[in-house]
């Protein structure tokens, strides 16, 4: 586990490592994001449902793309526990000033170290509202739902996505 994370971690600093030099709308920009989100539907406590992550990717235009690892719980008393691993494509739907909807999909594997160890691929269909707040700080409000292979998780967080360069979105699929 400890070696798969470490590979994930080597392959995504040479993801985001390379330069950009140009701050048009048309070149790829790298991020990083904290996600922080409360799952549904499983009982427990706050710290029992409460999942941290992180993202590393890259956003053209309308469209980004990143590779995400998280926890699931921080709590010692918790039935299921994971780790894991996703990538997550992101898509602005509709943009009116600073806001922006954003729809998101996610296909990712939970290494377990507690619970359902066959559970370990999930699905993930999310729908956020991002606030620029200004051109390198983006927060967002995101709702959605995980898809194991035998149960499903409703979850709702914020997020605070930090880009490299400025990023300035006036473009979004439909049009105003």
């Amino acid at each position: 586990m400890k070696k798969i994370i470490l590979i994930l971690i080597l392959c995504l600093s040479g993801f985001i490592s390379k330069a950009q030099t140009d701050t048009t709308k048309s070149k790829p920009l790298n991020y990083v994001e904290i996600y922080q989100y409360l799952t549904f539907g499983s009982g427990g406590s706050f710290v029992e449902n409460s999942n941290l992550s992180i993202e590393i990717g890259r956003q053209f235009d309308v469209f980004s793309i990143g590779f995400d690892i998280g926890k699931n719980s921080f709590s010692r008393f918790t039935t299921i526990e994971n780790t894991y691993l996703e990538v997550r494509p992101n898509l602005n739907i509709f943009q009116q000033g600073r806001f922006t909807n954003t729809l998101t999909t996610g296909i990712g594997y939970a290494f377990y170290t507690r619970g359902n160890p066959s559970q370990g691929v999930f699905g993930e269909l999310t729908s956020g509202i991002e606030y620029t707040l200004n051109d390198k700080i983006h927060l967002n409000t995101y709702f959605g739902e995980l898809d194991y292979n035998t149960s499903s998780q409703k979850f709702f967080g914020v997020s605070l996505t930090y880009y490299f360069l400025p990023y300035k979105s006036e473009k979004s699929i439909i049009k105003q």
